[in-house]
């Protein structure tokens, strides 16, 4: 599928609910997904679109759906993207000096 493809199905579903706000959660920044539902919320405030979905954004996403707005859901999510993203190195001990 290419962005066109994508944004006639968006389409199609914030129309069947068009005063609903709209969070679309994606994988890759500038991928189809992406640009499809970026070039849609161009035109339409209430929708949002966030990059970056790993299964802790979308455990995450689906836990707080009903408990925060889009813009709090946004903020959320991206909160919880910083702190699951980590860097483990071993450390170098005295010994491995010598």
């Amino acid at each position: 599928e290419n962005a066109n493809d994508i944004v006639a199905k968006l389409e199609k579903l914030v129309s069947i609910h068009n005063q609903d706000e709209w969070l679309i959660a994606v994988d890759l920044q500038c991928g189809s997904p992406w640009n499809a539902a970026a070039m849609l919320a161009m035109g339409n405030p209430r929708l949002r679109v966030i990059s970056g979905l790993s299964l802790p954004l979308a455990l995450e996403l689906v836990d707080n759906q009903d408990s925060m707005n889009v813009d709090e859901l946004c903020e959320h999510l991206t909160q919880i993207a910083k702190q699951s993203c980590v860097v483990w190195r071993q450390v170098a001990t005295a010994e491995e000096d010598f």
